[in-house]
């Protein structure tokens, strides 16, 4: 089974790529089934409110770190599904969102193999799709910005310089936990240098042609403002991070100690980045990328929610297809670790019900991180020779 998913002939291809996007067709039905039937497990109220707000020139923060936690770009962009009626606004939401991501995916399994990507795909959604259930359901931007981050990767592997900024930088503008993605690719990446700070000034300067200058100069003051109480906020562990984890098992770690760890951390990420560019070839350096962006995300941000791992799924189910019929030991780790993210809430109570469930998803992700570490300095599996290995276009002009 596993020689045939590897190594199948153009036809299998097709059809594995089709039932891979018959899952996602389902998942948006199921997701408009769940809209039309009055969904209230949702997080857009937050953007809603924020876009009729800047349409009427009222302020989008208050100082409580909570609600609205995303640029005036966020709002902004929420705007035409705000202006549509409730439920077909929150549809529309939601198939945009799940698109791009879903296609992010789809384009990040073209990249590695012209040929095999098609069945990656379908191996690489069967892990990534559970983990991005609950964050569909909710329709939080995390998926539209992981599509995004995503993108953004790819073109850079193809040498499209441009289009990476662009991606780059409009999933900064839906989230800014999409900065990490975006200063890692700046630093790994010469072309790019010079690339994404123009393209995030053009997208911070686009609601200035939208609004007056001196309302929308208040509301980036007002969102940094914001920014300084939602970190603080971030200290209480009630959040699926590693030291909240640590703390609701009686390990706290003090907040000086914290920052050491993230500035650290970010060095690393940064030197395994520069590695895996130079060490693997630009496709699966771009993965390795992505994924270390999305690990540092989901175990150093104060404010990770359980619904945030769906930015790391992709990496997952990367990974998972990866190892598919090749290491079975490890492709059932993936399973193992998958489960221990998407049910980390549930299983958490049932392992420990005294304590907050908070703590499963983040262990999950850090033994995640360092199976991908340790892979990154493998020999590469499926790496190809230098004269048999499709060129991308750009690169080949």
């Amino acid at each position: 089974m596993s020689q045939v998913l590897a190594f199948n002939a153009p036809t299998t291809a097709r059809s594995g790529n089709r039932w891979a996007w018959a899952l996602w067709l389902i998942v948006m039905l199921v997701m408009c089934g769940l809209m039309l039937s009055g969904n209230r497990r949702s997080v857009t109220p937050a953007y809603h409110g924020a876009a009729l707000r800047w349409l009427s020139s009222r302020p989008l923060y208050d100082d409580s770190g909570r609600g609205f936690l995303y640029l005036p770009t966020a709002a902004v962009a929420y705007v035409p599904f705000a202006v549509l009626p409730h439920t077909a606004g929150e549809i529309a939401w939601r198939l945009l969102a799940i698109g791009c991501y879903a296609w992010g995916l789809w384009r990040a399994c073209r990249l590695i193999q012209q040929q095999d990507g098609r069945q990656l795909f379908l191996l690489a959604t069967l892990l990534t799709l559970p983990l991005c259930l609950s964050s569909a359901r909710n329709g939080q931007s995390t998926l539209p910005m992981t599509g995004l981050m995503l993108l953004g990767a790819v073109a850079a592997a193809e040498g499209r310089w441009w289009r990476s900024a662009a991606c780059l930088a409009l999933s900064v503008a839906l989230k800014p936990l999409a900065i990490v993605m975006f200063l890692l690719m700046g630093g790994v990446h010469a072309p790019l240098r010079w690339r994404l700070p123009l393209a995030l000034a053009a997208v911070f300067a686009a609601p200035f042609l939208l609004q007056t200058p001196a309302y929308v100069a208040t509301q980036y003051a007002g969102c940094w403002e914001m920014f300084q109480a939602a970190s603080d906020f971030g200290y209480v562990p009630r959040w699926s991070q590693p030291f909240a984890a640590l703390e609701v098992w009686g390990l706290a770690v003090p907040r000086v100690v914290q920052t050491i760890l993230r500035v650290l951390a970010a060095g690393l990420t940064l030197g395994l980045a520069l590695y895996a560019q130079r060490k693997w070839q630009p496709p699966r350096a771009a993965i390795w990328i992505f994924t270390l962006a999305a690990c540092y995300l989901m175990l150093f941000n104060p404010r990770t929610e359980n619904n945030t791992y769906s930015c790391l799924g992709p990496a997952i189910g990367l990974a998972f297809a990866f190892s598919w019929g090749r290491q079975h030991w490890l492709t059932a780790g993936y399973v193992l670790l998958a489960i221990g993210v998407v049910a980390g809430w549930s299983l958490s109570r049932l392992v420990a019900s005294e304590i907050p469930p908070i703590w499963l998803a983040p262990l999950s992700a850090t033994i995640f991180a360092g199976i991908c570490v340790r892979q990154i300095f493998d020999v590469p599996i499926v790496a190809q020779p230098a004269e048999s290995a499709p060129m991308p276009r750009r690169l080949a002009a």
